[in-house]
């Protein structure tokens, strides 16, 4: 049962890094083509 609940904390934390490194990415990527435009 802790098992299960520490395998979801850590795929839970896992995704949101994921996302938020996406999120820089693509907000990295917007702002320059902005600039360049």
């Amino acid at each position: 049962m802790i098992q299960n609940y520490f395998d979801n904390v850590k795929r839970i934390l896992g995704s949101l890094i994921l996302n938020a490194r996406v999120g820089r990415a693509r907000a990295r990527a917007f702002t320059e083509n902005n600039l360049e435009t």
